[in-house]
């Protein structure tokens, strides 16, 4: 789990030059002890400074992966209460909401060192594809023939390294 924190760390600092600000060891700002809040601002918001992007950064990599993960799954949390009042393409919004979930029961996992096999992941996996069915197929309609014809291949690719509970 701090792997995929320090990799989502390392992604954000290429914006935020201003991480690496205090020397090692210093005490961190006031600030800094708001990262799970300024993430929550951040994703209802959809947008965040260097400042903000900087103290979640520092929050995910200098915090306890007990606390960074609840803190994680509160702010997705908040930001799904966002799709209930509609999205720009409603035709997305179950699909975004069952993924978020899923995410958020993964960084419990996480939180509690619970470690999950494929299975279980894939028919996790099965209701988010449920709700982005019709979605996709609408997209589908919309793109030019070549567009659509690369999607379709691209699927029949990736579609038996899929387990089977999740097709």
């Amino acid at each position: 789990m701090k792997r995929v924190l320090m990799l989502m760390a390392l992604i954000s600092l290429a914006a935020a030059p201003r991480a690496m600000a205090e020397p090692p060891g210093a005490e961190p700002p006031a600030r800094a002890k708001d990262g799970p809040r300024l993430l929550g601002e951040a994703l209802r918001s959809g947008t965040a400074d260097a400042e903000t992007i900087a103290t979640i950064v520092r929050w995910v990599l200098e915090e306890k992966e007990e606390k960074v993960a609840p803190g994680l799954a509160a702010a997705l949390g908040a930001a799904v209460g966002n799709l209930d009042g509609g999205t720009a393409d409603p035709r997305w919004g179950a699909a975004a909401r069952s993924a978020i979930d899923l995410f958020v029961g993964l960084l419990d996992d996480a939180r509690v060192h619970r470690r999950r096999d494929e299975v279980s992941v894939a028919r996790d996996l099965a209701p988010i594809i449920t709700a982005a069915a019709p979605a996709v197929a609408d997209a589908l309609r919309e793109v030019d023939a070549p567009t659509r014809q690369a999607v379709i291949q691209a699927w029949k690719l990736f579609a038996p390294a899929m387990p089977e509970c999740a097709r």
